[in-house]
């Protein structure tokens, strides 16, 4: 194996009674652990300080050409950074983040006034 065994795989070796460790790539195990960190890791100091081939260092690095993907341009612009981004405003109840449209005061304003009659003239007035 070369891997770790998944959970149900170490199930049914613990009920079968075998050793878990017969299925664990040695990779895993602490020995590998210990000789993949036994060697020195050098730092590499600065830039300015690297010896670098001049056939290497003349190569220039460019990005890949990127093509633009044909698809719906966007809808609005994406704000730059610290730039105000504006809020919607209901008309209706005069709060933030919404407009008159999705305004939930004014959906249940028009229900309580049909469900009521105020504003129809019903006729009947306590007199």
């Amino acid at each position: 194996m070369d891997e770790l065994p998944c959970e149900l795989a170490l199930a049914c070796i613990r009920v079968r009674r075998f050793s878990y460790i017969d299925y664990c790539s040695p990779y895993y195990s602490s020995a590998f652990l210990a000789a993949a960190y036994s060697g020195e890791i050098h730092p590499v100091g600065h830039p300015p300080e690297w010896l670098v081939p001049e056939d290497i260092a003349s190569i220039v690095v460019l990005p890949p050409v990127s093509r633009r993907l044909p698809e719906r341009p966007k809808k609005n612009r994406i704000p730059s950074f610290g730039e105000a981004v504006s809020q919607s405003r209901c008309t209706t109840c005069h709060r933030n983040g919404y407009n008159s449209h999705s305004c939930t005061y004014s959906k249940s304003s028009r229900l309580l006034t049909s469900t009521i009659g105020v504003g129809k003239g019903s006729g009947s007035h306590n007199v």
